[in-house]
């Protein structure tokens, strides 16, 4: 027999601290060197050794894994091409990885769990170079198998015990071997993982998502003591990864463990819930008390932390998420409020999320994880209309909390909880109550309707309004509370409009379909021959007007609100009279226009309303109007002024 097999054997029954570094460089010649046979035997003597603990499984599953790929190369290099009777490559490996597997079948299941590992890893990594299928398969049972035995014998961590522990020692073996366990399990297919106990398997990995973060207590973390780094970049991420396949895997087809997929669904919501209250109240205190100097906003240790928390929530919200989406539709409610306590989670975190573009954020720069998370939890809120104004009131709830925190409204965090709050609202906004629009979303808007500043806050808020009465347009039956609420804004809201056609504020385009929303909004809730429309239409000519009084006349701002005017042609059909006024008016503006590309703007803008906007009960009236006013021109011989333009296209 070989001396240095003998004498790798001898080693191996040393204690962790004996054992040399050149032992797994040993190993892995061994592993690809012996025959068949004495692989078999030298797994198992591996796994009973007495050497491993939390300081080496890690180089015990990185030996097998190297061992792996020396193991193919040399299969490689020796299979020869074209027609022969010897064992194909793809049999010589499976075999030589039945042995393995063979060998790892008792004993430690930690260290089964590196050995295993490591193969599974290896093999993963070779599938494009050699037919893996069956030895990954292989692998695959005996792994589950191993995580099943270590689940079984696995107790979660005595809370009361760890507050005397430091919270950043992970040298303990439960974390390292979950840290193996989440390189390994989720290259296991979903439907073998239903073997195992996975609600077990998602409790440690909360339990110790919660002990890295301190239960939220991140920034006191931060201070005290510099983690390894390698823990937060790869680590936490994985165990987060682990934590979102162990759900997923226990929602298809959870069959009888529906309760415990329940459980696991509502402690994995709550404890970042939980985890996130307690962060942004660490924040808030850090950021009304400046006198701490270890916390700052520039800190990059602190917005490192921060990150790492924030992905690993999106990563396991997601997949409860998901789990909701495809669960009975017999839960709706139940569903909605799982959904509503995740938004809550994310409202709490919105000071971090708006750091990488928040939820208006397109294109390759923005956070899509996290907006398909909100999305999709809005979505199952909204198909439970009782829950929606049920989250509105929390959300609501939460910025009080922080303007009595003394956060003033261009504060950070205030800024990015009341961003976020205007996101959910204009989603929401078909089934906020009269209370909730009048006591918390309304008074939330006006504080940011004219803080161009802030430009997210202030375009958001905005579009919350413009939401509420393009629903009121939409569905003109609704409650006499809230049309009156509809009523009551307008005269508010136009003067807020024009004062947001200045320059940098609204552009052409927003300013247009703010007006024009206003009015149809204001149409279908009016009662009073149309008295609010008017309203808005004179309110808009006398600025007009105004400004086209002014020397040197302001130019973009005029152009801006004009256009504005001229959109409203399609929301004026309820009422010829309004209608037929706003078309004398429209034809004055352009006929005293003395700048031909304004002119000529103006016409086009009309003649579009006309041709795509304009609903076919209005399109009579208003094309007798732009023929007549055609003629007219013709007849006084101011015919320059209109053509060619006023025929093009109609």
């Amino acid at each position: 027999m070989d001396s240095d097999y003998v004498n790798l054997l001898l080693h191996l029954q040393k204690s962790p601290k004996e054992l040399h570094p050149a032992v797994f460089s040993s190993l892995v010649q061994q592993l690809n060197n012996l025959p068949v046979p004495f692989s078999t035997t030298l797994t198992a003597s591996v796994i009973a050794s007495p050497a491993w603990d939390e300081s080496n499984l890690t180089s015990l599953l990185f030996a097998f894994r190297q061992a792996t790929h020396f193991k193919a190369e040399q299969i490689l290099k020796s299979s020869t091409t074209g027609i022969s009777l010897a064992p194909s490559a793809f049999w010589k490996f499976r075999g030589w990885i039945g042995s393995i597997c063979s060998g790892a079948r008792t004993g430690s299941s930690k260290a089964r769990i590196a050995v295993l590992g490591g193969l599974i890893i290896g093999s993963e990594e070779l599938k494009e170079k050699l037919n893996v299928g069956g030895a990954h398969a292989k692998v695959e049972n005996e792994l589950v198998v191993a995580v099943a035995d270590y689940l079984s014998s696995t107790e979660l961590t005595d809370h009361w015990s760890s507050d005397f522990r430091d919270i950043r020692d992970h040298r303990h073996t439960s974390d390292i071997v979950l840290v193996l366990v989440s390189e390994s399990l989720p290259l296991v297919q979903d439907r073998k993982l239903r073997l195992i106990d996975l609600p077990r398997l998602v409790s440690l990995c909360l339990d110790r998502i919660s002990r890295y973060f301190d239960a939220g207590h991140v920034l006191s973390v931060q201070r005290s003591l510099k983690d390894d780094p390698r823990d937060s970049s790869s680590r936490l991420p994985r165990i987060a990864r682990l934590t979102s396949k162990a759900i997923s895997a226990l929602s298809d087809n959870p069959g009888s463990k529906i309760n415990e997929l329940t459980d696991c669904l509502e402690a994995s919501i709550d404890l970042f819930g939980s985890m996130a209250v307690t962060l942004e109240g660490d924040w808030i205190a850090s950021e009304t008390n400046r006198s701490d100097p270890g916390i700052t906003t520039s800190n990059e240790d602190v917005w490192t932390m921060f990150k790492t928390f924030l992905f690993t929530a999106i990563m396991v919200l997601q997949s409860a998420v998901d789990s909701l989406l495809y669960r009975n539709t017999s839960n709706l409610a139940s569903n909605a409020k799982l959904a509503g306590r995740i938004i809550k989670c994310l409202s709490r975190l919105s000071f971090i999320s708006i750091k990488f573009g928040g939820l208006s954020a397109q294109g390759e720069g923005s956070f899509h994880e996290y907006k398909r998370t909100f999305y999709e939890a809005l979505d199952i809120v909204l198909a439970s209309p009782p829950q929606g104004d049920e989250l509105m009131q929390a959300l609501s709830g939460h910025l009080i909390l922080l303007q009595k925190s003394g956060l003033q409204p261009g504060d950070s965090c205030r800024l990015a909880a009341s961003t976020f709050y205007f996101h959910c609202a204009e989603q929401l906004v078909e089934q906020l109550s009269f209370q909730t629009l009048s006591q918390h979303a309304l008074p939330v808007c006006r504080e940011y309707l004219g803080s161009v500043q802030h430009r997210e806050a202030f375009e958001s808020a905005h579009s919350v309004l413009l939401a509420l009465f393009s629903s009121q347009g939409r569905s003109p039956d609704r409650s006499d509370e809230r049309a009156e609420l509809v009523r009551s804004m307008v005269p508010f809201y136009v003067t807020s409009l024009i004062d947001c056609s200045a320059d940098d504020m609204l552009n052409i385009d927003q300013l247009r379909l703010a007006f024009a929303s206003l009015v149809s909004g204001s149409t279908s809730s009016n009662s009073d021959n149309g008295s609010l429309t008017w309203y808005s239409i004179e309110s808009l000519l006398a600025k007009i007007n105004h400004l086209r009084a002014l020397q040197p006349r302001p130019e973009a701002q005029c152009n801006r609100l004009e256009l504005a005017l001229v959109s409203l042609l399609p929301s004026v059909s309820s009422n010829d009279d309004i209608l037929l006024k706003l078309l004398e008016n429209i034809e004055k503006l352009i006929v005293e226009e003395d700048q031909p590309t304004q002119r000529q703007l103006l016409l086009e803008a009309v003649r579009d309303e006309i041709l795509h906007r304009v609903s076919d009960v209005q399109r009579e009236t208003v094309l007798r109007w732009w023929y007549s006013m055609a003629k007219l021109q013709d007849t006084t011989g101011d015919s320059n002024k209109l053509k060619p333009s006023i025929h093009a296209g109609l």
